[in-house]
């Protein structure tokens, strides 16, 4: 399965770190220019998604969950 992630940048995301899932908006995602995320959500309008219909991410559930947090508190892009 595949999803056109060509929407506003307020478009939701689901995503599987660590099996476990995560919601949070590309905004959020693309916040740090030059990140791994940025790269994986800008400019890219297709990712493979997983059988529950959500973005793999293989990294440690909490430790990604802690960097989404970071990422919601930083100052919005201008």
């Amino acid at each position: 399965m595949v999803r056109n992630l060509a929407q506003p940048m307020q478009s939701q995301v689901k995503l599987d770190a660590g099996g476990k899932i995560v919601k949070t908006t590309v905004e959020n995602l693309t916040k740090v220019k030059g990140s791994k995320l940025a790269k994986m959500f800008e400019g890219i309008d297709k990712l493979p998604l997983n059988e529950d219909g959500a973005v793999f991410i293989d990294r440690d559930d909490v430790a990604f969950g802690d960097l989404i947090k970071q990422l919601r508190n930083l100052p919005k892009k201008s």
